[in-house]
């Protein structure tokens, strides 16, 4: 892998959700992707839309930026 993308982490207030987002390179030749997206409440009000919209936004950007891998000569 030529480089790592950066490990994002975001959580909404009170801790009602959250969203992980980890590349790594456990071995030489081998890259993990991690995503986990966890909401702990079923129901959300509609004050709070403008924060999970853009929650879903910065999800939505780090998921398109792309992962460069290099080939081992």
């Amino acid at each position: 892998m030529q480089e790592l993308p950066a490990k994002l982490a975001l959580e909404l207030p009170g801790g009602t959700g959250r969203y992980l987002y980890q590349v790594t390179q456990p071995t030489p030749g081998s890259v993990q992707l991690t995503t986990r997206l966890q909401f702990f409440r079923p129901e959300y009000g509609s004050m709070e839309y403008g924060v999970l919209r853009e929650m879903n936004s910065r999800i939505i950007a780090k998921q398109n930026e792309p992962l460069v891998l290099k080939r081992a000569l």
